[in-house]
C-alpha cells in the first residue's frame, strides 16, 4: 500500500470519527436542552406551589387574599399592600407557567390544569383591575392569554 492510499484511508477514518463526534454532541445537546426545560418547568411550578403553601400556612394572608379577591376596598391599607404583593407573585408565577407552555416546557394536560386554576383567580374583577392598571408589568402575550380565559370562567360561574 502506498502513501497516497494510506492517506485517503486515514482521511476517510478521520471524517467518520468527526461525523460520529458531531452526532454524539448533537445527542448530548438535545438531552441537555430537555433537562433544562424540565428544570425550568419545575421552577415555574415551584413558584405557584410556594404561593399556595404560603397561603395554606398563613391564615392571615389567606384571609387577605380571599377578601381582596372579593372586594379590595374591604382591606386596610396594610392589608391591601400585602394583597397587591400576593397578586403580583401569583401573576408572575402564572406568567412563568405560560412561558413554559409557549416554549414547549409543559405538556398540554399539565398546562390546561394550571390554566384552569389560574383562570379562576386571574379573571376575578379585582385581579383584572390590578393587572389592567399595571399593563407594563406583564408581557402583552400574558395579558392576551388571561383575557382569553375570562369568557370561559364567567360562563362557568353562571
Amino acid at each position: 500500500m502506498d502513501w497516497a492510499t494510506t492517506s485517503q484511508i486515514v482521511s476517510i477514518l478521520v471524517g467518520l470519527v468527526i461525523a460520529l463526534a458531531l452526532v454524539y454532541v448533537a445527542i448530548q445537546l438535545r438531552l441537555s436542552n430537555q433537562m433544562a426545560r424540565r428544570s425550568e418547568h419545575g421552577s415555574a411550578v415551584a413558584k405557584m406551589l410556594e404561593l399556595n403553601t404560603l397561603l395554606m400556612h398563613d391564615g392571615e394572608l389567606a384571609r387577605i387574599w380571599r377578601v381582596g379577591m372579593q372586594d379590595r376596598s374591604a382591606l386596610t391599607e396594610d392589608e391591601e399592600i400585602r394583597w397587591i404583593e400576593l397578586t403580583f407573585a401569583f401573576l408572575k408565577a402564572s406568567e412563568a407557567l405560560h412561558y413554559q407552555w409557549v416554549h414547549g416546557g409543559l405538556d398540554e394536560p399539565t398546562f390546561r390544569g394550571w390554566e384552569a386554576m389560574i383562570g379562576m383567580y386571574a379573571t376575578l374583577p379585582p385581579v383584572m383591575k390590578y393587572r389592567g392598571d399595571r399593563r407594563d408589568f406583564f408581557p402583552p402575550a400574558v395579558h392576551s392569554w388571561i383575557e382569553s380565559l375570562a369568557p370561559m370562567h364567567s360562563a362557568g360561574a353562571s
